[in-house]
């Protein structure tokens, strides 16, 4: 939701909803530590993008106009977690349930763009979660003798902000989605 940085502040714009759509692929690596308790850990390379409507209100005619803030980025991530399956069901098939974090590295500076004005007119444009906690549950289910897959969704505290115009903020408390897993076993 983007939000005036004060009540005293004159804005350009006016923030409504928002949503993100982001994609990422990467690798992992684990470990049971007990039996059905497994530590992962691995890298991942993402693209986010982030969608907020504004409308913008004109004061010589009084004339609203709508339209949206875009910003895309790109990140390196480095996820760990603490894995729990239960026992193996009928057709080798498990559930799962974990809780983890992740350590975040931008690539580059986000491109932001806006309706009214392109960029940001503040130079610090953004505050973003360098971590991030993350919680999943899921439905593994086997592939093959030596592999499975997982279906994972997960909800991260991932506190992120970014500044548009002079006046306004959008923030990012939280996202979730769904991870697809394929685990090849030895």
């Amino acid at each position: 939701m983007s939000t005036p940085k004060s009540s005293r502040d004159k804005k350009l714009t006016t923030g409504k909803s928002g949503m993100a759509a982001s994609a990422s692929l990467g690798g992992y690596l684990e470990y049971e530590l007990i039996p059905n308790i497994y530590l992962r850990g691995g890298m991942n390379v993402a693209v986010r993008r982030h969608y907020y409507e504004v409308e913008r209100r004109f004061e010589e005619t009084d004339e609203i106009a709508m339209g949206e803030n875009k910003v895309t980025y790109y990140a390196i991530e480095m996820p760990g977690a603490i894995v729990a399956r239960t026992n193996f069901m009928k057709k080798n098939d498990r559930f799962l349930i974990g809780v983890g974090g992740v350590l975040n590295r931008w690539i580059g500076d986000p491109w932001i763009e806006n309706s009214f004005i392109n960029g940001s007119a503040n130079p610090e444009y953004r505050t973003f979660a360098k971590q991030t906690v993350t919680g999943f549950i899921g439905y593994e289910f086997e592939l093959s003798r030596h592999s499975s897959m997982s279906i994972e969704p997960y909800l991260s505290y991932t506190p992120t902000r970014f500044y548009f115009e002079n006046y306004s903020y959008a923030d990012v408390k939280a996202e979730g989605g769904i991870s697809f897993r394929v685990r090849f076993d030895t």
